[in-house]
């Protein structure tokens, strides 16, 4: 099946994609503080081990950056396209 292994097509891989680009929007800035992981996880649903492989994706794709208590959204427009 062509793209089935795609994993923003699954609902739950989303989730922290939606979850950047609303708290950044919050913020107003690209850079955004966050709390602990395991915070983080919990308000998206998931574990923090499944947060962690969603956000290492998105630092691998380009779309962010990863720092101790911040996230830089690198692409904006990449990150919404996700969503779709």
């Amino acid at each position: 099946m062509p793209g089935s292994n795609e994993p923003w097509r699954c609902r739950r891989a989303r989730r922290p994609a939606a979850a950047l680009l609303d708290y950044a929007a919050e913020a107003g800035s690209a850079v955004i503080p966050i709390p602990a992981r395991a915070e983080l996880a919990s308000r998206l649903g998931m574990t923090r081990e499944t947060l962690a492989r969603h956000l290492s994706d998105l630092t691998k794709q380009g779309l962010i950056a990863l720092d101790k208590n911040a996230i830089r959204v690198l692409d904006a427009e990449r990150l919404t396209d996700l969503l779709t």
